[in-house]
């Protein structure tokens, strides 16, 4: 266009193409403000998913691990869920979700008297040897240790 412009010698036809040339540029502009908006409107979103999602762990921990259930009831798939929880928290969902659980093992186990049997019972963990090969994993003390440890 600019060397049409540059080339053309009847100033109404430089007239024409510098209009078209301006609602070119103005069209291009129009169009990436529009990408942007909704790059931010999901990014909204998004983050919606997440704080909605981490208000129902905080709720239902005790009684749901599996993700199916949390991405439910935020109405999206359990994949899309995982995707979006291991882009902005760096670790899956089914790891926020243990994580969480561990968290409240602690504080039990810190200051409560129940046994070992009990936590593992309370917070829905198959068997008490399966909740303390995670608790291990994921701590590196054994319940007992850990509460040794932190009762002093």
């Amino acid at each position: 266009m600019k060397s049409e412009i540059d080339n053309n010698s009847s100033s109404k036809d430089q007239h024409l193409l510098r209009a078209m040339l301006y609602e070119t540029l103005t069209l291009i502009n129009r169009a990436e403000n529009v990408t942007s908006t909704v790059n931010a409107d999901t990014e909204i979103a998004v983050l919606r998913y997440i704080a909605a999602f981490q208000k129902q762990v905080n709720e239902d921990f005790e009684t749901h691990c599996d993700v199916k259930h949390y991405a439910d009831i935020l109405c999206i798939t359990p994949n899309y869920l995982n995707k979006i929880i291991t882009q902005h928290l760096g670790m899956s969902t089914k790891q926020y979700i243990l994580n969480r659980a561990i968290n409240e093992a602690k504080r039990l186990l810190i200051y409560t008297s129940l046994s070992i049997t009990e936590i593992s019972e309370k917070l829905h963990f198959n068997t008490t040897s399966y909740f303390v090969r995670l608790f291990r994993k994921s701590v590196g003390d054994t319940p007992s240790q850990f509460r040794e440890y932190n009762r002093q």
